[in-house]
């Protein structure tokens, strides 16, 4: 089975890490920058699809992608049918709890996509199918669904890393013979097409830094769950707000972010059974009853 849709496709991207990036901090508040343009070119209006075709834009040519985000399959890293010993019963669950991990609603990436969405559709991605490792996989089968997991997640990213370099690439090639200040963007981009290829871009230390706020979840029970959910979107929000200095058009960005994470991981849990009290807040069910 594979995902048919690629949500990213299409969509504008806000190149907020890729443009102007610190890729030299290890505070992750200060990941959180403003794009930089030049006076013409508005590099904001780069689309992924454009990268992945190899379309020039906004007079940027960009190197055609091999391969892009949504051609990273789940089941190409992990094969039920490889499962030895379960029924098709058994079998059609895990298939079916592996689906609604890997579903990501098609209005979360409409109006734009920042690199913080990404990263953090990805970790919820992961830890979703670690819950399904963790909850619906005997345990024979657990480490190897982690492993894949893993491997599928690591290969998401590593191709959207891809594509920002690609966009350096072509910033560069553009102003490399320039002066003045934009000269000075060609030299941002070298710095940045080094820091990826390095593993140390501020995209990929926010990455990780979302990995790890996710992984908290891992193991929690059912009574301390929704607090740790909670916790990880409150650390999401307070992150990008505080780096943006609240400014409201941030702040009703990640809320809507947060509003549809939640909504994900609820169609993931109604989508297997016996699990209700796994499910998390949302707008029309907040954590703490206000009228009390």
């Amino acid at each position: 089975m594979k995902i048919n849709s690629n949500p990213l496709n299409g969509y504008t991207l806000n190149l907020t890490h890729v443009y102007k990036l610190n890729g030299n901090s290890n505070n992750h508040h200060s990941l959180f920058k403003q794009p930089v343009r030049d006076g013409g070119l508005n590099l904001d209006k780069l689309t992924l699809s454009s990268i992945q075709k190899g379309y020039p834009v906004g007079g940027l040519k960009i190197e055609r992608a091999e391969k892009t985000v949504a051609s990273v399959y789940y089941y190409d890293y992990f094969s039920v049918e490889n499962m030895t010993g379960l029924t098709e019963e058994e079998k059609n669950r895990i298939n079916e709890a592996i689906t609604a991990a890997t579903y990501i609603d098609p209005k979360y990436f409409t109006g734009g996509s920042t690199s913080d969405q990404f990263a953090m559709a990805m970790a919820q991605i992961k830890a979703k199918l670690d819950f399904v490792a963790e909850h619906i996989v005997p345990e024979q089968f657990k480490d190897q669904m982690m492993k894949a997991t893993n491997q599928f997640i690591d290969d998401k990213f590593a191709v959207y890393n891809d594509q920002m370099l690609k966009i350096q690439q072509a910033i560069y090639d553009m102003y490399k013979d320039q002066s003045g200040p934009l000269k000075r963007i060609s030299e941002s981009a070298f710095q940045q097409i080094q820091a990826i290829k390095d593993g140390h871009s501020a995209i990929q230390k926010e990455q990780t830094y979302y990995l790890s706020l996710f992984s908290q979840l891992n193991g929690a029970d059912e009574s301390e769950f929704v607090q740790k959910y909670e916790n990880v979107m409150k650390e999401y929000k307070e992150g990008q707000e505080g780096a943006s200095q609240g400014d409201d058009f941030t702040k009703k960005r990640v809320d809507r972010n947060i509003r549809l994470l939640r909504e994900m991981w609820n169609h993931f849990i109604d989508h297997l059974s016996g699990f209700d009290h796994y499910r998390v807040p949302t707008g029309e069910t907040p954590l703490f009853d206000k009228t009390v």
